[in-house]
């Protein structure tokens, strides 16, 4: 080459030439729309508090908002790039990059109208599918093996809850982490490798005071509140058993002092579901501490790691998906008069056909109703009963159906329920005479009035029509028993 010979200056490559394609047009069509969507939501988490009612917002407005507005901006660039590298190949068309030929405007035109249309669909759709995933119809029927819970749920005091309020919370972490789970739960039904029944998460639950605080602060607990407990005895007539007690809810000395700000009550449960607690320790707001141990426990095998601080939901553990038992479910249904308690024996009938073990729930429902006709017709009820007994049958199915699921085997031996100490050992866990600190100078006592104060107690119709309220001695229905004797220890129910 002549040292003449010049070489042809390199054309400059300019923005707009390098914009000049479709696929970058599109995405800047799409870097705008989901900018300002972005921003609309972050305005509206910052200025308003709506999104404490859908816990997927933040799901929504801080993970994948962002990731379609940067994959927005990498589709624009990957355009860009495209058409540098076509410019290095064809110099020419720097200079003409904005000459576009007829056929190529209407195409373009054409292709952003189509853009535009889908990306407001997509962000409707995105909108309406953050809103569809709040809800309980979603967690509930939409791809989770919940049926059982869903059913039990709608049936709860807390069926006006949403599931993600209480199993989800707000804020990007508790989204990441529900979405990440999302996925394992999608591949475990997908290869049906889940449990039956599904397990309950106490490794994981979300802090009570984010979830029940939101309603049931202990600052607010005060004074007392009366509870109602109606049996019916498996005799002849039914015959209804009546109890009133009258509940210390207080975070003073009441039930819930537990979880009170001046107390703090940490414990090791030597099993998974919580039901063996052999060691407790109490920690007072002046830094006291308190340590009370089974027989038998030996503290220097304590795993500090393993100690867990208790929470509501260490008593009240089956308020949201609660399957009764048997006798708690019929005691239920003919305390509402569901089912008529005029039938003879109709108690003890049902107990036992609920408490057979069924494959199906339409099996379940051909035995049950064959065991309640097969002893009717060995045994005669009067004409007025017997009127009664085919509306008593379809009230007992719907029972069974609310709290059996034979399928997914599910039903009340599947669960403990903490709250009290009557089928399970709940309170008696920690409150059972047996908890003693090192010097053996005190003991976790077991007295009936620390939370509850029985204010009557009547048997039969009559007896309860005229029950007095006031303060009384518990008698033992039939057979008096020791008082030192737990509840549980007797009626605690037998677990397969």
């Amino acid at each position: 080459m002549s040292p003449s010979t010049s070489v042809p200056a390199t054309p400059r490559i300019s923005w707009r030439a390098l914009s000049n394609n479709l696929i970058t047009r599109m995405g800047f069509i799409s870097v705008a729309f989901w900018g300002l969507t972005l921003l609309f939501f972050v305005f509206r988490d910052i200025t308003s508090n709506s999104f404490e009612d859908h816990p997927y917002a933040g799901l929504l407005t801080y993970l994948l908002l962002p990731g379609l507005f940067w994959a927005s901006i990498a589709f624009s660039a990957a355009g860009m790039l495209l058409k540098w590298r076509r410019i290095k190949k064809h110099p020419e068309e720097a200079s003409n990059a904005l000459v576009m030929r007829p056929i190529a405007k209407r195409l373009m035109g054409v292709g952003l109208v189509i853009t535009a249309t889908w990306l407001m669909l997509s962000g409707f759709g995105a909108y309406k599918s953050y809103h569809y995933t709040a809800t309980s119809a979603f967690c509930g029927t939409a791809c989770h093996v919940m049926d059982p819970e869903h059913v039990a749920y709608t049936n709860s005091v807390h069926e006006n809850v949403s599931c993600p309020q209480c199993h989800i919370g707000s804020g990007l972490q508790s989204s990441i982490q529900a979405k990440t789970n999302g996925i394992k739960q999608l591949w475990e039904v997908a290869t049906h490798s889940y449990h039956t029944p599904i397990k309950t998460p106490i490794a994981h639950e979300r802090p009570t005071k984010s979830t029940c605080g939101q309603c049931h602060a202990p600052e607010h607990m005060r004074g007392e509140v009366t509870r109602t407990i109606t049996h019916f005895s498996t005799d002849a007539g039914n015959t209804p058993l009546r109890y009133k007690l009258l509940m210390n809810v207080s975070g003073g000395m009441g039930v819930h002092w537990h979880v009170s700000d001046k107390y703090t009550v940490t414990y090791f449960a030597s099993d998974a579901a919580c039901q063996d607690i052999p060691y407790v320790r109490l920690t007072k707001v002046d830094g006291s501490v308190q340590e009370f141990m089974a027989p038998n426990f030996e503290k220097s095998t304590l795993d500090e790691s393993k100690l867990r601080t208790m929470t509501c939901a260490d008593c009240h553990n089956r308020v949201g998906h609660d399957f009764q038992s048997p006798k708690r479910a019929i005691d239920t249904a003919m305390g509402n008069g569901q089912i008529p308690a005029s039938i003879p024996m109709i108690k003890r009938v049902a107990t036992k056909a609920f408490t057979e073990k069924y494959k199906t729930s339409a099996e379940a429902a051909t035995k049950i109703n064959a065991a309640i006709d097969a002893y009717y017709s060995a045994n005669t009820p009067p004409p007025a009963a017997a009127a009664l007994l085919p509306a008593a049958k379809e009230a007992l199915m719907d029972v069974y159906r609310k709290n059996f699921f034979p399928e997914r085997d599910v039903d009340f031996r599947g669960f403990n329920d903490n709250l009290g100490h009557f089928e399970f050992k709940g309170c008696e866990r920690c409150h059972d005479q047996k908890h003693t600190t090192l010097d053996k100078s005190k003991t976790i006592e077991k007295k009936c009035d620390m939370c509850h104060t029985l204010i009557g107690q009547a048997t039969g119709a009559e007896e309860i029509e005229k029950m007095v309220i006031g303060k009384v001695d518990f008698k033992h229905p039939e057979d008096q028993v020791s008082l030192k004797k737990t509840c549980s220890s007797c009626h605690a129910l037998k677990k397969e």
